[in-house]
């Protein structure tokens, strides 16, 4: 009897992956990065706001590498901040800024960065404490008669931090200043014939950027990551309705006592229009 034996051979291919860091996650010598884009790990992908606006950005170009962009930035001296985006797949595109709106950041879908020239400035690495912020959402909140919050920014209290989308754009910004207190902001928009609403953001203990705006774009707002709130301007017209009697004639207005007053010693809790609705979320902490 002969035996015959068959030996078969199993060949196994072991593939190793390696996981790639973006090039963009890497140190930035002489740079700090403010924010990132759509990288990978990244849940809140945000940029400047300064990038692609005209009057923020020196020059825009295409560069090999990271490196490249930032010595383009390093030679100019007008160069405070870098936008990078990666364009095509596989295309660095390099923004050198002159002004990067004092780090303001919006929701971006971009793969990018956005790079601070140095160390963060003091306005940006301010922390803002619990019982602070709780005080300064009450500052920017409650009682300024003759004007509406329609946005608030970056509180705890407020689920979806925006503002208007006006602000930080020069065809519609009066002027810019700095004020020490929300109503004096407030103040100056009443003093301009031309003013709709104030674009009001913190910086600092007692130091607040009062922007005046000739136009809100119809209230359209962005999100923020700013501390700060936006106020229309309430324009009310007084319409009057008469209703004859026998004996009487009385003149009934319909224009709404409660609208734009304000409530020597007293604190309002809740307001009731459309577009306070929007920060409905925050009634329960304006107190």
């Amino acid at each position: 009897t002969t035996t015959t034996t068959t030996t078969t051979t199993i060949t196994v291919s072991t593939t190793t992956s390696t996981n790639l860091v973006h090039p963009f996650q890497r140190m930035f010598e002489g740079y700090t990065p403010l924010f990132y884009g759509t990288l990978p790990n990244n849940l809140h992908p945000m940029r400047f706001e300064a990038a692609f606006q005209e009057e923020n950005e020196i020059e825009v170009f295409t560069v090999p590498t990271v490196d490249v962009c930032l010595s383009k930035c390093n030679v100019n001296q007008d160069c405070v901040g870098i936008f990078m985006r990666v364009q095509d797949g596989d295309v660095i595109r390099c923004h050198l800024l002159s002004n990067i709106l004092d780090g303001v950041g919006i929701i971006t879908n971009s793969e990018s960065v956005s790079l601070i020239k140095g160390n963060l400035p003091s306005t940006t690495t301010t922390l803002v404490s619990s019982t602070t912020a709780y005080s300064l959402f009450n500052e920017f909140c409650c009682n300024h008669g003759g004007y509406e919050p329609v946005y608030f920014g970056d509180f705890e209290e407020v689920a979806q931090p925006q503002r208007f989308k006006a602000a930080f754009n020069v065809d519609y910004e009066i002027t810019i200043t700095t004020v020490s207190l929300v109503v004096d902001c407030l103040g100056q928009c009443s003093a301009d014939e031309l003013c709709m609403g104030v674009f009001v953001r913190y910086k600092s203990e007692s130091v607040f950027r009062c922007h005046l705006l000739n136009n809100l774009l119809g209230g359209e707002g962005i999100s923020t990551n700013s501390i700060s709130a936006s106020f229309s301007k309430v324009t009310s017209t007084r319409s009057s309705t008469t209703i004859t009697t026998p004996s009487t004639t009385t003149t009934v207005s319909t224009f709404n006592p409660f609208d734009g007053i304000s409530y020597p010693g007293y604190t309002s809790i809740f307001f009731w229009s459309s577009e306070w609705q929007r920060n409905s979320n925050a009634f329960q902490s304006c107190v």
